[in-house]
């Protein structure tokens, strides 16, 4: 616990740390900002007489849509009139207002940006020990290295999940503080073919945990390859090119190739298969969860190998 303690003093004492999470609330803060202007700006959309009616010739059209279509979107299609039936059946009127709900889902892609805060800091935890030569005071003390590397690990996801649970608290203030709570009622989700109420918090909280499943998945690796190569600068790169390309090369693979069921970035959005999309026909949330187990295993074994087997230059 001390040496976890001290990395994060270390973490903490670094000013370019509190400049990451700076610009972060400034990201948020300025998203609520935008809308809220353009909200103001523009003519409020008419409300319809009869919500019910509107569903109704909206999902007339949707039936005739699905008939003809045999697209990817058909499947949004059914979902959105699944969605609209058990509206009109159970007299839940759809959300036509930004509230502090609609705002933290509309924001959820800030996870991404929280990614490369957490990357950026998990490849340099490593080898900036190596390039400033530090990682020999390290090494000296009593501690085995498997504990220091391991300190450094624990450091790093404990400071991720901090940085996403900063991220949501203040998404949270600003979407009330700007938007109010309004009168959303319970949230509908769509998962294997049928409707299902949740609360709005817990909507939002299992929507923010589920999207940082790849941000934890790529700092894991951005920390393997700074502890393997000692280079945070490659460690750096490779992750955020990943982050950013992955998903759209393994979804052009998995357009002709089954095998890309088993890339990293198939497996990584487990929210596709509680809307019933998952990248590649036929996957399951159990195998993308054993993937993903995979995958985190390799990369802290190669990190904790070569950390402890390479040899220090004096």
């Amino acid at each position: 616990m001390n040496l976890i303690a001290n990395e994060m003093m270390k973490l903490f004492k670094r000013a370019s740390t509190y400049i990451m999470i700076g610009f972060l609330a400034l990201a948020i803060i300025g998203a609520g900002g935008l809308i809220k202007y353009s909200e103001s700006t523009m003519d409020p959309a008419p409300k319809a007489d009869d919500w019910k009616q509107s569903l109704v010739e909206q999902n007339k059209s949707l039936k005739e849509s699905i008939k003809t279509d045999d697209s990817i979107y058909k499947k949004y299609d059914m979902e959105l009139l699944a969605k609209n039936e058990y509206r009109l059946k159970h007299d839940i009127p759809p959300t036509t207002e930004t509230n502090v709900w609609t705002f933290m889902d509309g924001i959820k892609i800030i996870i991404n940006f929280i990614s490369i805060i957490t990357i950026t800091v998990a490849a340099g935890i490593v080898a900036n020990e190596f390039s400033t030569g530090t990682i020999k005071l390290l090494l000296i003390r009593p501690a085995s290295r498997f504990k220091i590397l391991f300190s450094k690990y624990a450091s790093v996801m404990i400071f991720s999940l901090s940085v996403v649970l900063f991220a949501f608290t203040l998404a949270f203030a600003v979407g009330a503080v700007l938007f109010g709570f309004g009168d959303a009622g319970p949230y509908l989700a769509y998962t294997d073919g049928q409707v299902v109420e949740k609360t709005q918090i817990g909507n939002v909280f299992f929507l923010y945990m589920m999207s940082s499943v790849g941000l934890f998945m790529l700092t894991t690796m951005a920390f393997m390859i700074s502890a393997a190569f000692r280079n945070s600068s490659l460690a750096i790169g490779i992750a955020i090119f990943l982050l950013l390309m992955g998903p759209n090369i393994t979804q052009l693979i998995a357009m002709k190739y089954e095998w890309a069921k088993y890339i990293l970035f198939a497996n990584i959005d487990l929210l596709s298969y509680f809307s019933g999309h998952p990248m590649v026909e036929g996957m399951t949330l159990t195998f993308s969860i054993i993937m993903l187990c995979i995958y985190f295993v390799l990369f802290n074994l190669i990190a904790f190998l070569f950390f402890t087997k390479r040899d220090v230059a004096a």
